[in-house]
C-alpha cells in the first residue's frame, strides 16, 4: 500500500510540476527576465523528487538484500 501511495503522490507533484513548466515556458516567452525564477521552479522540484526516489529505493533494497543474506545463511546452515 506505501508504495502505491507514494506513487500517486509522486505522480500527482509532478503533473503539478509540468503544468508549471509549460505555464512558465509561456511567461518567460513574453517576458524573458523571470528566467531565474523559472530555472529554480524547475530545478527544486526535480533535485527533490530524485532525492526522494534515490532515498526510498536504497531503503527497499537495504530490507531486501539483508532479507535475502539472512536466507542464504539460514540456508547454509541447514
Amino acid at each position: 500500500m506505501l508504495k502505491e501511495f507514494s506513487k500517486k503522490i509522486l505522480a500527482i507533484v509532478m503533473l503539478c510540476w509540468l503544468a508549471g513548466v509549460i505555464y512558465g515556458a509561456v511567461v518567460i516567452w513574453k517576458s524573458p527576465e523571470f528566467m531565474g525564477e523559472y530555472l529554480s521552479y524547475i530545478s527544486t522540484p526535480t533535485a527533490v523528487a530524485i532525492g526522494f526516489y534515490s532515498w526510498k529505493a536504497k531503503n527497499e533494497n537495504i530490507k531486501k538484500y539483508s532479507q535475502e543474506q539472512a536466507d542464504k545463511m539460514e540456508r547454509l546452515n541447514h
